[in-house]
Order: C-alpha cells, then structure tokens, then sequence
C-alpha cells in the first residue's frame, strides 16, 4: 500500500493527479483523461530514480524491499 500512496503523491505533484486529505479526501485525476499520454508519464517518472523508495539504496528503509517482488518487476520494467 505504502508504494501506492507513494506513487500517487508522485503523480499529484505532476498534475496528473488531484489528492485531498481528510474523511471525505481521496484521488481524481488532475486533468481531462485525453490530456494524459502514458509514455510522457512514464518519460516524467524515469528521471526520478526514488519514486519508490526502494529504488533509492541510500534511503531505503523498507522492511520487505528484499523479497518484494515489484522492486523486480519495476526494475525489469
């Protein structure tokens, strides 16, 4: 869940999402569904290495970031 909320933050800080906190927050996205590109997303996400906080093996404090298998599969990605 953690990599989620982290990813979602990530994404609201582009404007791609719009986050609100409290008992009636949540997430939608931050713009018209037409204006989103995913591989200009992507293109924004690859120059930041520590998205997740996994990626970055100075900061990293996850307890599961050994055996968890999206590092894997982000990586590969």
């Amino acid at each position: 869940m953690a990599h989620l909320l982290e990813f979602a933050r990530h994404l609201g800080q582009l404007g791609y999402f719009s986050t609100a906190r409290g008992n009636n927050g949540g997430i939608q996205l931050g713009m018209a569904p037409e204006r989103i590109v995913v591989g200009a997303v992507v293109r924004e996400l690859e120059d930041s290495d520590d998205f997740v906080e996994c990626f970055n093996t100075a900061t990293n404090t996850c307890p599961i970031a050994g055996p968890c298998q999206l590092t894997h599969i982000f990586a590969g990605a």
